[in-house]
């Protein structure tokens, strides 16, 4: 997958929108699907795990520290969908 300004190209799904999601929603299914409210016009908000949300209430929020417990995954958009399906 390569990305450039906002888009990538996924080997899958061709030319997509990029977004942001935990590595254990990535890689497993029903673990929870928690997303940014930052941007509420982004239609692709970044998304993690519920485990990863206990990290981060822990730790008052997304900071140096709790971020030390996360792997970001760049996906397409379509691959963002199939990712939020299998862990809602």
């Amino acid at each position: 997958m390569s990305a450039q300004s906002g888009q990538v190209h996924c080997e899958r799904h061709g030319p997509q929108p990029e977004a942001y999601v935990c590595d254990h929603l990535f890689r497993e299914s029903r673990k929870g699907f928690v997303t940014s409210t930052s941007r509420p016009d982004n239609p692709l908000p970044d998304a993690w795990c519920f485990a990863c949300e206990q990290v981060r209430l822990a730790h008052g929020g997304w900071n140096e520290e709790s971020e030390k417990h996360l792997t970001v995954r760049l996906v397409c958009g379509d691959c963002y969908q199939e990712i939020k399906d299998r862990n809602q």
